[in-house]
């Protein structure tokens, strides 16, 4: 899931590509992130809406 999210970033060209890349360096990182900014950064690079619910819930079980 994060190499998808990662390459999505990747070929993403708006003004915040580069903070993007910054906070996807580190996988381990990625999946620290709170719901909010995740979710804030898959919008972004254009993730659909039902995708963004995808990678919430799979978030959601790696910190239960």
């Amino acid at each position: 899931m994060f190499n998808k999210i990662k390459n999505l970033a990747l070929n993403y060209n708006g003004e915040a590509r580069e903070t993007i890349l910054d906070l996807l360096k580190d996988e381990k990182c990625f999946y620290k992130m709170d719901i909010d900014t995740t979710y804030n950064i898959l919008k972004t690079i254009g993730v659909s809406e039902s995708e963004i619910n995808k990678v919430v819930i799979e978030l959601l079980k790696e910190k239960i």
